[in-house]
């Protein structure tokens, strides 16, 4: 008898997370493994770190833990007190620890040994693991290691290649442009605080219930007390010397109107040098060319479209490693499934159109706005209603308040569940997908087509790769002329969507992308020599 195959696949957050952390690849390890679970030809082990960490025993160890799969043989571990915290974001401005970072790394070798061995281990993300777990690649030779690219968090801290959420950056100045993509200077051990609070909540089972929540709340708000507290002495001892220290009968300094000295003499403020704080964009190249190093020696990666690939091998991946593995989902419809739900939808005097996603600039809801304000499109007062899928602020509802002028009705809806896009799908015509970032995939588009809904995309859409045969249903990315003229077309003529009916793209199947993946991890070939 056969042995079966022992397949280790790490992602930060557990497929199964009851906060669905982990996003799209949550969803597409889930579908992934509830297909192969059970199956005598695999055996299947899941590890997850960066998100837990703990007040007693500091020390980054791992342990086993429940998931829904358990009872067809998935099991799962997960690496608490991860030096290296998730998301990504978390670490940007840690980059430095990042990369070096050796005790992430020795307890996933313990993984490795203890739970192993694996003949495959496949990485779907480096968030809340160090550039030294790369580097085990050479420590078990008879394991083939396989990263799975579902962004670019390798080559990019910010994960999107998209410098300060609004430009391609792919040229990131040898790191210089990385310094102040993101804002805010948080630091790793200031988010990790408030998560070892939120981790004693979810072990204690009160995360997201009502209890648990008002405890996270209580405890943030005193420890923002304490902080303040803190503040107030700092100002109160400066206070207290000031007041007791020598008058020296010097005038007090005022904080008015001040007039120009003009007897003043000798130099002008001499200002801070910028060049110390460039040399911090060495560690961000160190970073990077280090991943890409390690990363090199893998035996295959995986890219979620040819948009990735592309991508990719432009910023120093070895092409004869990369392998195309366009995802399926556990959706699928065939052409003749898709036209016959397209072909039952009530017909409207009005096209209805979409937006659903994160309301954030890479995802594209701002530039749909700034596009239209600038047209002159009276197709879409006459003819057209938007309807946003978005969890929005007050102050995000008012930036799309122009909209209102531009189509016959705009409405929000805050957010949806997954079990209700059958329903949201049967409920409009055309859905839009403007991203401005080289977006590696696009699962919703993906289901909306299975579900009879074409989708607009832009070209930095990963999906777009099987749109070929409607190049009037792709946009120029970043282009408000080209979405207009695009956009004001399929509204004005309605038979564009009747004859994109006729010939739908095919979309790959969740066993056909299982049989390209597995194909892409066996012809996997080392590479000494690299």
């Amino acid at each position: 008898m056969t042995a079966p195959r022992r397949i280790l696949h790490y992602n930060w957050a557990q497929f199964d997370d009851p906060e669905f952390r982990g996003g799209g690849v949550s969803v597409y390890l889930r579908n992934l493994l509830d297909r192969l679970a059970g199956d005598p030809g695999y055996e299947f082990t899941v590890l997850s770190a960066g998100h837990h960490y703990t007040y007693t025993n500091r020390k980054p160890r791992y342990e086993p833990t429940p998931n829904i799969l358990s009872d067809r043989g998935v099991k799962t571990f997960r690496i608490l007190n991860s030096p290296v915290k998730a998301p990504a974001h978390d670490m940007f401005y840690d980059i430095g620890l990042w990369r070096s970072d050796p005790e992430v790394a020795k307890v996933f070798a313990q993984v490795l040994t203890a739970q192993g061995p694996f003949d495959d281990v496949v990485l779907h993300s480096m968030e809340g693991i160090s550039s030294e777990v790369l580097a085990l690649r050479e420590k078990f030779p008879q394991t083939r290691f396989h990263y799975m690219w579902h962004n670019y968090m390798p080559l990019c801290p910010q994960i999107e290649l998209l410098h300060q959420n609004r430009f391609d950056c792919m040229d990131y100045e040898d790191g210089r442009k990385c310094q102040g993509c993101l804002a805010g200077f948080h630091s790793r051990d200031q988010l990790i605080a408030p998560q070892r609070f939120g981790t004693s909540l979810e072990f204690a089972r009160l995360s997201g219930r009502p209890l648990g929540n008002f405890l996270f709340g209580l405890g943030i708000g005193s420890f923002k007390i304490a902080q303040a507290t803190g503040y107030f002495l700092k100002d109160l001892r400066r206070s207290v010397r000031g007041a007791f220290s020598r008058d020296d009968g010097s005038a007090p300094r005022g904080r008015g109107f001040q007039s120009v000295d003009l007897a003043a003499e000798g130099p002008g403020p001499a200002g801070r040098p910028l060049a110390p704080v460039a040399r911090k964009a060495g560690e961000y190249r160190a970073w990077r060319e280090l991943n890409l190093a390690l990363l090199n020696r893998f035996d295959s990666h995986m890219c979620v479209s040819q948009l990735v690939a592309d991508t990719i091998t432009r910023l120093g991946m070895l092409p004869q490693k990369v392998q195309v593995t366009p995802l399926g989902m556990d959706l699928h419809a065939t052409p003749a499934q898709m036209r016959a739900r397209a072909a039952a939808k009530p017909r409207r005097d009005r096209m209805r159109i979409s937006f659903i996603g994160y309301g954030i600039p890479s995802k594209g809801l701002p530039f749909i706005t700034e596009a239209l304000m600038k047209a002159d499109l009276p197709v879409l007062k006459e003819k057209a209603e938007l309807v946003i899928y978005a969890r929005l602020g007050d102050h995000e509802l008012c930036k799309l308040t122009p909209l209102t002028e531009r189509f016959a009705d705009v409405r929000v809806v805050q957010g949806y569940e997954r079990k209700d896009l059958a329903r949201i799908a049967s409920d409009i015509d055309l859905n839009i997908v403007p991203s401005i970032w080289r977006e590696t995939y696009n699962q919703v588009a993906y289901e909306l087509l299975c579900l009879g809904t074409p989708s607009l995309l832009s070209t930095t859409v990963g999906l777009g790769m099987f749109w070929d045969r409607h190049p009037e249903f792709v946009f120029r990315s970043g282009s408000h002329e080209d979405f207009v003229a695009r956009l004001g077309r399929i509204v004005a003529e309605p038979r564009l969507l009747e004859a994109f009916w006729t010939n739908p793209p095919e979309l790959p199947t969740m066993d056909q992308h299982i049989a390209t993946a597995l194909a892409a991890m066996q012809g996997g070939k080392r590479n000494e020599a690299a």
